[in-house]
C-alpha cells in the first residue's frame, strides 16, 4: 500500500484493514497450532495403540509366565519409558518375575507395596496416596475372579508423568492385557492337569476292569481244577492229567497278562532299553514259536526264510516279545485248523517279516486303532480274553529298536501284519545251512507243533 517502503500509513482506513488482518493471522495461526498439537497427540495415541494391540496379538501367542512377563516388560517399558517389573501371587507368596535383578526389585519399598495393591486390588504407590514414598507405581492386574499380581511402573526420566491421565490409562490398558494372558495362561494349566486327571482316571479305570477280566478267568479256572482234585478221592490218570493242564495253561495264561502289564509300565516310564546284538532271525522265529506252541497247537504254521538271509541287529528279547504277541493275536483271532504265514524278506537295507493269517481280518477303519491301549477287536468269541496290550506293546518295542509294524488285510483274505527293521550294511557274513525250517532256500515248510520237536 502506498507510500511503499515505509510504515508510513496515508489513509487512515487501511489501520483498520492492516487490524483486521492482524487478527485474521493470529485466529488462523492459533487454529494451526492447535491442529498441529491435536495431530501429535493422535499420533502419540495411534502409535500407543498399535504397540498395546502389538502386545495383546504377542501375548496371545505365547505360553509360560516367563515368556507372558519378559514380552510384557519390554514392550511397556519402550511405550512408557520406564523400567517394568511384574509381581505375581502363588498361594500366600508374593514374588517378583524379571530377568534379572533390578533396583526398582531391590527397593526395600517395592514388595510390600507390590503385596498391598494385590490384596486390595487398588493402585499404589509413586503419584498416588498410598506408599508415596515407593520408587514406582504399582497397578493391579486383575483377573476375571481375582488379583493375582501388579504391575510396577518406574519412569527413567519425569516422574510427574506419571500423574497424567493418559500415562495412567496406558497403565491400566497394558496392565489389564497382561492379566489376561497370564489368567489365559494359568488356566491352560489347570485344564491340561484336569485332562491328564481324567485321563488317568479312566486308564486306571480301564486297566483295573480289564484286569479284573484277564485275572478271574483263569484263577477260576485254576480253582475249580485244584478243587476237584483236592476233594476227589479217586481219580483217573487221564482226568488228573487234564485238570493239572488246565491248570498249567490257565497258569501261563495269567503269566502272560502279568507280562504285558508289567511291560506296558516300563515302556511308558521309559526304563525298557534295548541291548542291541547281531542275531540269527530264524532262531528268534523258532524261540517265539515254542513259547506260543500251546496257543498254536490247532494252527498250521508256515515259514518262509531265505537260506542266505543276514543278521539283524536288535534286541532279542524284544523282538522275541513282538513274534508272540503277533502269534498269540493270530491264534485268538482266527479260527481252528487256520493257516499262519510268516516270510521275511531284506531289501533297500530293509528287513521286512510279515505275518499274515486266513481268519475274518481286520474290521474296516480298525488298522491303526487296534494299536491303541486296551482295544479288543471282538470279531471270534476268544477275542475277549485278552487284555488289549499286546499290539501296543508290539509298537512300543519296535520304535525302540528303530523299527515299525502296521496292519492290513491282505488281498487271500486275513489280517496281515508287516514289521519293518532298519538293515545295517555292516552285517558280518552267516552260513545257513538250512536246518532251521528246512532245506529249501526260498519255499514253504511246515512247522511242526509239537513242543519237543520245536527249535
Amino acid at each position: 500500500m502506498p507510500p511503499y517502503w515505509t510504515f508510513v500509513v496515508s489513509d487512515a482506513q487501511y489501520i483498520v484493514t492492516f487490524a483486521v488482518m492482524l487478527a485474521i493471522g493470529l485466529l488462523v495461526s492459533t487454529l494451526a497450532s492447535r491442529l498441529k498439537v491435536q495431530v501429535a497427540n493422535a499420533y502419540r495415541r495411534e502409535r500407543r495403540s498399535n504397540s498395546l494391540y502389538e502386545l495383546g496379538k504377542e501375548l496371545s501367542s505365547l505360553y509360560g509366565e516367563a515368556f507372558l512377563v519378559s514380552s510384557a516388560s519390554r514392550t511397556l517399558g519402550e511405550l512408557l519409558d520406564a523400567d517394568i517389573a511384574v509381581y505375581l501371587k502363588e498361594g500366600s507368596q508374593v514374588y517378583a518375575v524379571n530377568d534379572r535383578p533390578s533396583s526398582l526389585t531391590q527397593h526395600p519399598v517395592s514388595l510390600p507395596a507390590a503385596e498391598w495393591v494385590i490384596e486390595h486390588a487398588q493402585i499404589a504407590g509413586l503419584g498416588t496416596n498410598t506408599l508415596p514414598n515407593a520408587c514406582a507405581s504399582f497397578v493391579p492386574l486383575l483377573g476375571s475372579q481375582n488379583c493375582f499380581g501388579a504391575l510396577a511402573v518406574q519412569p527413567r526420566n519425569d516422574a510427574a508423568r506419571l500423574l497424567e491421565p493418559e500415562m495412567r490409562r496406558l497403565m491400566e490398558s497394558g496392565a489389564n492385557q497382561l492379566a489376561l494372558a497370564l489368567e489365559r495362561d494359568r488356566m491352560a494349566i489347570e485344564a491340561a492337569e484336569s485332562r491328564m486327571e481324567v485321563e488317568a482316571e479312566q486308564l486306571r479305570s480301564t486297566l483295573l476292569s480289564s484286569v479284573s477280566h484277564d485275572l478271574k478267568t483263569p484263577l477260576a479256572s485254576i480253582a475249580g481244577a485244584s478243587s476237584s482234585l483236592l476233594e476227589a478221592d479217586s481219580m483217573e490218570k487221564e482226568t488228573q492229567r487234564e485238570l493239572l493242564t488246565t491248570i498249567a495253561s490257565e497258569s501261563q495264561r495269567l503269566n502272560r497278562v502279568l507280562e504285558n502289564i508289567l511291560q506296558m509300565s516300563r515302556l511308558e516310564a521309559g526304563a525298557a532299553n534295548p541291548n542291541l546284538q547281531w542275531h540269527v532271525l530264524e532262531e528268534i522265529v523258532g524261540s517265539a514259536l515254542k513259547h506260543t506252541s500251546s496257543d498254536l497247537k490247532e494252527h498250521l504254521v508256515t515259514i518262509d526264510l531265505p537260506r542266505d538271509f543276514p543278521l539283524i541287529f536288535v534286541d532279542d528279547v524284544m523282538l522275541e516279545q513282538v513274534f508272540v504277541n503277533l502269534l498269540e493275536n493270530a491264534a485268538k483271532y482266527t479260527p481252528r485248523g487256520s493257516a499262519i504265514l510268516i516270510n521275511a524278506r531284506s531289501e533297500n537295507r530293509k528287513v521286512q517279516i510279515r505275518f499274515r493269517d486266513n481268519g475274518p481280518g481286520i474290521p474296516k477303519g480298525l488298522e491303526e486303532k487296534i494299536f491303541a491301549k486296551f482295544h479288543r477287536a471282538n470279531t471270534t468269541p476268544d477275542a475277549g480274553k485278552g487284555n488289549g496290550l499286546g499290539l501296543a506293546i508290539c509298537r512300543a518295542l519296535l520304535r525302540l529298536l528303530g523299527g515299525s509294524v502296521t496292519a492290513c488285510n491282505s488281498m487271500e483274505g486275513g489280517a496281515e501284519f508287516v514289521i519293518q527293521l532298519p538293515q545295517s550294511s555292516l552285517a558280518p557274513e552267516v552260513e545257513s545251512d538250512g536246518s532251521e525250517f528246512g532245506d529249501s532256500e526260498i519255499g514253504f515248510s511246515k512247522l511242526d507243533n509239537d513242543p519237543e520237536k520245536l527249535p
